[in-house]
């Protein structure tokens, strides 16, 4: 195995990666086993492994092999046997190799000082070649190096990999370098600092200028920040100004995707109360980067079941093995969506029972007690009596929500699974190319978010999809013949309390406010229609005086005579039929 060889298949491998799959199939963990794989390959071809390899002159790589190969499967020995125009060269790619071992950061680091002097003398360009060398620095070599243009800035600030000490350092030789205190930061300087402005105590991130801040987050929040809680929340204030992002309350889910991780600093009370459109722009970093305990306590099992999937899988072990057994079956939803998982989370303190206590319903003589004893003296009083029966209904028992809730949820996961199964047929029939079926893959897991997520609404009551509203409140009526319907339906709820004392004054009051917006033609009409009642009601009272023995049967004798007593024709014969609803 040559060389060239081992560049060709490093090569194949690299173009993969940079694929449209490679992106997004390789993880972290899988470019590290890679790396080690080709470290391997690369030192036990070329001889580096074997026993008597320190007696071997080393093989010394070009900057083309090194572009191929990468600078951190090489020995270190071999990286500075290099001629010092090819150091230079190679010495940005070193800088930005993130799998550069400790050992061979500090050797590779000695080769620059004898090439370019001291550290205090590295002029811009040097420094901003440099990468995570220049995490071998001592913390006096920070103090002395100058950061006077963003350039070199941000190369340090692209470095992950600094502890606290020298963050503290790096952002003091900023300010120093740039003659500026923090208030003075402007919105390019930070996100330049990027890492380093964890640096700054929490006293001082609070004098920062929040409207710079508040232009620099998009990229500081797409960071792993290795800032304290308390740094973190002082960002956060400086966001809620009215010049930045506004009050915490207002901000929509476009606001939390910009701040990324800096969401992990919103207090404990202001995170429990957030809602879905909030929940739904947290980014998957800032859910892992979130102290365990934090996240037990703001995220209850509602607010765990508004994860997406990619939320979900962001929570750590640490995180999940401080959850109750409810946040854990919550998460198990979101992130299982096809489990038969329980979904009830009511707990002891709100439990109610399966079937409601019937109240016992009142007896009287209509539900056929003492009905063959009582001989009425007048016919007309049976039929009244009957047409009466025939009003009183017993009432319906109300089915238990909980039972309606499982039904609910059974239907709901009998249709999820229903769908998965059919994608998942759909696409072993279809030859599909690497591409598509990762956008066949993409969209059936969408489509598992949903059905979850619906799954998760109806179990929390956060929201319903389903209609079960019947009767009265169901109707939307549109035509002549709907509102027929509506209008016996609105009589029969109305009249079951006209024997209230408070009948007559809720019917004026009811009118009164229905008629407010209708127009002068309508209101006569109405107003006639009722003078017309108020007439037959008053001749009805007159013949009840006269033959108090013989009893007026007022459905009858209004229906047979109010067509004739008053010409409808103008008003297409419907007033009869209005006077009958009103009572």
């Amino acid at each position: 195995m040559t060389v060239e060889r081992i560049e060709k298949l490093f090569m194949s491998h690299h173009r993969w990666e940079r694929g449209d799959v490679g992106m997004l199939c390789s993880d972290e963990t899988e470019r590290k086993t890679i790396f080690e794989r080709q470290q391997f390959v690369l030192q036990f071809f070329l001889g580096f492994l074997k026993l008597n390899s320190q007696s071997l002159t080393p093989v010394v790589p070009t900057c083309e092999i090194l572009h191929t190969t990468a600078p951190s499967v090489w020995l270190s020995s071999s990286l500075t046997s290099m001629s010092s125009s090819a150091f230079s060269n190679c010495l940005e790619l070193m800088g930005h190799d993130p799998f550069l071992a400790s050992y061979q950061r500090t050797e590779v680091l000695r080769r620059v000082k004898q090439i370019y002097g001291p550290v205090s003398s590295f002029s811009q360009a040097v420094i901003s070649q440099l990468g995570v060398i220049a995490t071998q620095l001592s913390l006096d070599e920070l103090n002395a190096i100058r950061l006077t243009e963003r350039r070199s800035i941000a190369a340090l600030g692209t470095v992950s990999d600094w502890n606290s000490r020298q963050l503290a350092t790096l952002f003091s030789t900023v300010l120093n370098s740039t003659k500026q205190n923090p208030s003075q930061l402007d919105s390019s300087t930070l996100v330049a600092m990027g890492y380093i402005v964890c640096g700054a105590k929490a006293t001082e991130m609070r004098s920062f200028n929040p409207i710079e801040l508040s232009k620099a987050v998009l990229r500081l929040g797409r960071l792993r920040l290795s800032c304290s809680e308390e740094q973190l929340q002082a960002l956060v204030e400086l966001l809620t100004h009215s010049l930045a992002f506004g009050l915490m309350s207002s901000w929509g889910t476009d606001v939390f995707i910009e701040i990324g991780v800096l969401a992990v600093g919103i207090p404990d009370m202001a995170m429990s109360a957030l809602v879905k459109e909030q929940i739904e722009g947290i980014a998957p970093l800032a859910i892992s980067m979130m102290p365990q305990e934090k996240f037990a306590v703001v995220f209850s099992p509602e607010k765990i079941v508004m994860f997406s999937y990619e939320q979900a899988v962001a929570v750590t072990d640490n995180q999940r093995s401080v959850l109750s057994d409810l946040q854990k079956t919550a998460l198990a939803m979101v992130l299982t969506p096809w489990d038969d998982k329980p979904v009830d989370f009511r707990d002891a303190d709100n439990f109610e029972p399966e079937e409601p206590i019937k109240k016992a319903a009142a007896l009287d003589k209509w539900e056929g007690e003492d009905e063959d004893e009582d001989v009425k003296d007048n016919w007309d009083d049976d039929e009244e009596d009957e047409e009466k029966k025939t009003d009183v209904k017993k009432p319906e028992p109300k089915v238990s929500e909980k039972k309606k809730l499982s039904e609910k949820i059974k239907e709901k996961e009998n249709r999820m699974k229903k769908k998965q199964q059919e994608a998942m047929e759909q696409q072993e029939e279809e030859q599909l190319t690497p591409e598509e079926q990762l956008a066949e893959k993409l969209r059936v897991k969408k489509l598992q978010e949903d059905a979850d997520l619906e799954l998760a609404k109806d179990a929390f009551g956060v929201g319903s999809t389903s209609n079960s509203v019947t009767g009265i409140d169901a109707m939307c009526p549109s035509s002549k013949e709907d509102f027929t319907e509506f209008e016996k339906m609105l009589k029969e709820k109305i009249t079951q309390f006209e024997k209230s004392v408070h009948y007559s004054s809720f019917l004026e009051s009811l009118f009164r406010e229905l008629c407010i917006s209708l127009e002068v033609d309508d209101l006569k009409k109405i107003s006639n229609s009722l003078s017309v009642l108020l007439s037959e009601k008053q001749k009805q009272e007159k013949q009840n005086k006269g033959k108090k023995k013989k009893k007026v049967v007022l459905a009858g004798g209004l229906k047979a005579q109010l067509k004739d007593d008053l010409d409808y024709a103008a008003f297409d014969g419907g007033y009869a039929q209005d006077y009958e609803d009103f009572m």
